[in-house]
């Protein structure tokens, strides 16, 4: 599995092999998110004293600050095999960088060709556990950071130090000096599949269900996928919103007492999913 993972991300990066499909942005292949769209800082609150968790792996980004508030035992789950990686490249960059070289190694926004540089490579990967080295050095043994982060196995959002900052908690103040101890008590469990395929054979109960934005994507009914996720006393599962049109769809459809709709700004919102006895 490894050296198919590091074969296809080699095509991925070279361009002998695309990712997209016409048919489905998400899939067994496609793209990592270099850091999350949402405003994880404006949710953050939901995110305390949740001690077991299930998180959508993404950017990487929910599953830090859900550390960076405590939780040390999270299952991450995700339909394409990439993401995994990029967690466990973020994961060993905290332990292994400052703040600043951190921000110089994901998001050098003066000189985009320099990103992802060897040196700082070199110290991140002192960090990595052999799998995920044996990955990243597959890719950095044969390309220039630039040519992997501008490549088709990554996003190609927008990304400024500003929006990353006002939506990520562990990247302010001295929170991520905070991070570096507390990620070393994390253990992160990596499961790669269609979300509907993991919770059939996951018979964990949760304190937090982080599923993103994968509302907007999901082929299924998805309130009874909400209904079929095992909660403890108290859990809850969180989906993300992004535009007002669909939140009044949304609304109308989950508002039975158990779904509660918390409006951040005034284009997103979260919604809570709580059982009821």
């Amino acid at each position: 599995m490894l050296d198919n993972d590091i074969v296809l991300a080699q095509q991925i990066v070279s361009g002998k092999y695309s990712n997209y499909d016409d048919s489905k942005v998400y899939h067994d292949n496609s793209f990592i998110y270099k850091f999350s769209n949402e405003m994880i800082s404006y949710y953050q609150k939901y995110l305390e004293n949740r001690k077991k968790a299930l998180i959508i792996t993404a950017s990487g980004d929910q599953i830090l600050n859900s550390i960076l508030s405590g939780t040390y035992d999270i299952t991450s789950c995700d339909i394409s095999r990439f993401p995994k990686y990029f967690f466990e490249l973020k994961k060993a960059a905290i332990l292994s960088l400052t703040k600043d070289e951190y921000f110089d190694f994901f998001l050098k926004d003066d000189c985009y060709d320099d990103i992802l540089n060897d040196d700082l490579y070199d110290k991140i990967r002192e960090n990595l556990k052999e799998e995920n080295k044996e990955f990243w050095d597959g890719l950095f043994q044969f390309f220039e950071g630039g040519e992997i982060y501008n490549s088709q196995l990554f996003s190609h959002e927008i990304i400024t130090p500003y929006t990353v900052i006002s939506r990520n908690n562990y990247m302010k103040d001295d929170n991520y000096e905070k991070l570096q101890q507390q990620i070393k008590k994390a253990n992160v469990n990596h499961k790669v599949g269609d979300i509907r395929d993991i919770l059939l054979t996951d018979n964990n109960k949760y304190d937090l269900v982080n599923l993103s934005s994968i509302i907007y994507f999901y082929r299924g009914n998805y309130k009874e996928l909400l209904k079929n996720i095992k909660l403890n006393e108290k859990g809850i599962i969180l989906s993300y919103l992004f535009d007002n049109k669909r939140k009044r769809k949304y609304e109308e459809i989950f508002f039975e007492g158990e779904f509660t709709l918390d409006y951040l700004t005034p284009n997103d919102c979260a919604l809570v999913y709580k059982k009821v006895k």
